[in-house]
């Protein structure tokens, strides 16, 4: 048997320049193994693993481990890894906004692209408090609440988020089509400047973030309408012609767009 069941909720007022949403996955995967591709994709979360944890496979070595009980995934530039799935899961998220990990925690988000480490080594005693907090909560809404109050405590202490922080979250409203020497330009900073602080921010340059979510949303517009053309959803998010947007797909995917979308499409489960 193979189901899932998914709901989002979006943070309290406070916490929005720093977390887009909170995620829960409840998920039984018992008649064969699921093999879940991971492309390349602008988010960094926050996870926790309540039942059974994932494990990763690497696309280059084939070696398998399981994930932490609790882990912080920075962005991905690449198709790297992949889950291979069995098992009851019950797993919660917190998808941060593009800075926002960054502004909680102080991170040098460099150092977390295209990386996944246990959340202890990264945010200390928070990460054990939250993980019993979460596994014993017998809602959502209540592991929600106990997020949020942790977050809070740290939001509480920070001035109002830089101008780099808020220009990150705009190219990320756009879709990855905001121009980037006018985005420096809009907050003051050269271009040279602006790409600095981006990247120790968010870990990656603009340049190549804005690739990345755009090639995001090309994913989620075919996804939601499988009948919508390629070529409709390039000339849609700024794409030179088709061609361009197949070039990104097999960067960030390693693979056509169709091909990939057929890897989803084929699952027992949807993920």
């Amino acid at each position: 048997m193979s189901t899932v069941k998914l709901v989002r909720a979006s943070p309290a007022p406070a916490l929005r320049p720093y977390v887009r949403h909170f995620q829960q996955r409840e998920a039984t995967v018992t008649e064969r193994t699921v093999v879940y591709p991971i492309s390349a994709r602008a988010e960094q979360l926050l996870e926790f693993y309540l039942q059974d944890r994932y494990r990763v496979r690497s696309r280059v070595s084939g070696a398998i481990g399981s994930a932490a009980r609790s882990v912080v995934v920075g962005p991905s530039t690449c198709r790297a890894v992949e889950l291979v799935l069995l098992g009851r899961f019950d797993v919660f998220t917190v998808h941060f906004q593009p800075s926002g990990f960054h502004q909680l925690f102080g991170m040098h988000m460099s150092e977390l692209a295209d990386r996944c480490y246990e959340a202890r080594a990264v945010i200390g005693p928070l990460a054990s408090a939250m993980e019993q907090r979460l596994a014993d909560a017998p809602t959502f809404q209540t592991r929600v609440d106990i997020a949020t109050r942790a977050l809070l405590r740290r939001a509480h202490a920070l001035a109002t988020p830089n101008a780099v922080a808020r220009a990150a979250n705009r190219v990320l409203l756009h879709r990855g089509t905001l121009r980037i020497p006018e985005t420096a330009a809009g907050v003051g900073l050269s271009v040279r400047q602006f790409e600095r602080t981006f990247q120790e921010q968010v870990g990656i340059t603009p340049r190549l973030y804005a690739r990345i979510v755009r090639f995001q949303a090309a994913v989620d517009a075919r996804m939601s309408d499988a009948h919508r053309s390629w070529a409709d959803i390039a000339h849609d998010l700024g794409y030179y012609d088709q061609m361009h947007m197949v070039h990104d797909f097999r960067q960030f995917s390693d693979d056509n767009p169709t091909r990939f979308l057929e890897t989803f499409h084929t699952m027992p489960v949807r993920w």
